[in-house]
């Protein structure tokens, strides 16, 4: 029922255009590989939806769900027109490129990949190009690095120069030897990055770290489902 703000969402910004295409990129994939059309969806098909609160909550309507493919093209040719002559992406279409926002659109493209979306792929080469030529230099920045990393692993790091394989390397092993400076979020990056570079007995090694500072909370008081309601029991949790 959240699906047609995926069409209301409005177009500005790199980041703002991947927020609108990732989710209708993965919506289209997830559908799709459970034999579902976004033409099949009727109103109110996974429920939750109050039909006097349309009007407001639903400002296109339901019918927008047919357009979840539009917004898929709108925003590749979107990201295609916003790419810089370097292969980065910038928060918005003029200054700079930026190392965070290119490796966000990297991961987006490589998903979009994955669920056989068609593109022109030079975008997402030239993309990973300006990443694997920058990754050595934010040493300094291990989240970032991890968050680069991630991407190119993500998007797959064939077909790339030697050079660029050997940059790649070169990052994953330091932030392999500097895994205690990463946060949570990045350390589970990198075991993805590690798990794709053959690197299992690291990536395990990673893992171990991962539970090793898990939060865990115990089964005691009813947890708060949605609001005003509460379930009559709770599970245990575990959060870092």
């Amino acid at each position: 029922d959240a699906l047609p703000y995926l069409i209301d969402f409005p177009y500005g910004c790199t980041e703002q255009t991947l927020s609108s295409f990732l989710p209708a990129v993965i919506v289209r994939h997830t559908l799709e590989g459970v034999g579902l059309s976004m033409d099949a969806l009727n109103p109110g098909a996974f429920g939750g939806v109050d039909p006097s609160k349309i009007q407001f909550t639903h400002r296109s309507g339901f019918e927008a769900l047919s357009e979840v493919h539009q917004v898929t093209s709108e925003g590749l040719k979107r990201l295609a027109d916003m790419q810089h002559g370097d292969g980065g992406w910038g928060w918005w279409e003029d200054g700079s490129s930026d190392a965070f926002m290119t490796a966000y659109v990297v991961w987006g493209l490589s998903l979009a990949d994955d669920a056989g979306v068609e593109f022109d792929h030079a975008m997402l080469h030239s993309g990973k190009e300006f990443l694997a030529a920058n990754i050595v230099i934010a040493d300094n920045q291990p989240d970032l690095q991890s968050w680069m990393l991630h991407a190119l692993y993500a998007a797959g790091a064939e077909g790339m120069n030697d050079n660029y394989a050997k940059a790649l390397n070169v990052a994953l092993n330091h932030l392999l030897e500097q895994r205690d400076a990463l946060n949570a979020y990045s350390r589970a990056l990198l075991i993805l990055s590690a798990h794709r570079a053959g690197k299992n007995d690291a990536a395990m090694t990673l893992v171990r770290n991962l539970e090793n500072g898990v939060i865990r909370t115990e089964a005691s008081a009813p947890s708060r489902l949605q609001s005003g309601t509460l379930s009559g029991s709770s599970a245990a949790t575990a959060h870092w």
